[in-house]
């Protein structure tokens, strides 16, 4: 089962790779319309960054206004 919310930094690649792994099959259908961009939420990290593989990776707190 896929969750959208990664609490710890130790969930993050598997979020990842969850990520990459729907999106692959979006652009696999005919007309699978893919995500503007692929995006884990954690909780435990410093800062929001963008992985090599394209992921995001973005903090809850850097959520609020």
């Amino acid at each position: 089962m896929t969750h959208p919310i990664k609490l710890g930094a130790n969930e993050i690649e598997r979020g990842a790779k969850s990520l990459l792994d729907i999106d692959r099959k979006i652009r696999n259908q005919e007309n699978g319309r893919p995500p503007e961009f692929l995006c884990v939420v954690c909780g435990l990290t410093d800062y929001a960054y963008r992985r090599p593989d394209g992921v995001y990776v973005v903090p809850i707190t850097s959520l609020r206004e």
